[in-house]
């Protein structure tokens, strides 16, 4: 993930630079996991579906899918979400931070 910074110093990026990223999934055991952006390290509560997918939750409810890219152990598995997830969660990001701002300075 590259950063380009604006005028205000604070990081922003172009469109082209959305190339999707691998998630770090780690099983409950009841099809049902947790995965970690690498890129980022946020993360998201998924799902297992039959096949090569998982289906995973933004911090707003938006699903949005990965598939299978390799396992590591029983339980353990690295999933490839695409650039248009990749956009959507950081367009999602930038929209909750504006409003968290708003909210936290005082008048």
């Amino acid at each position: 993930m590259a950063a380009i910074f604006d005028l205000s110093g604070h990081a922003a990026r172009s469109q082209s630079l959305f190339d999707g990223f691998n998630a770090y999934c780690t099983s409950n055991k009841d099809y049902t996991g947790s995965c970690t952006n690498v890129e980022t390290s946020k993360d998201y509560s998924c799902t297992l579906i039959p096949g090569s997918l998982i289906d995973c939750l933004s911090d707003s409810g938006y699903e949005f899918q990965c598939l299978f890219a390799s396992q590591h152990t029983q339980g353990q598995a690295t999933f490839y979400c695409d650039a248009q997830t990749e956009e959507m969660l950081y367009q999602e990001e930038q929209a909750g931070a504006t409003f968290k701002n708003v909210l936290q300075n005082s008048l």
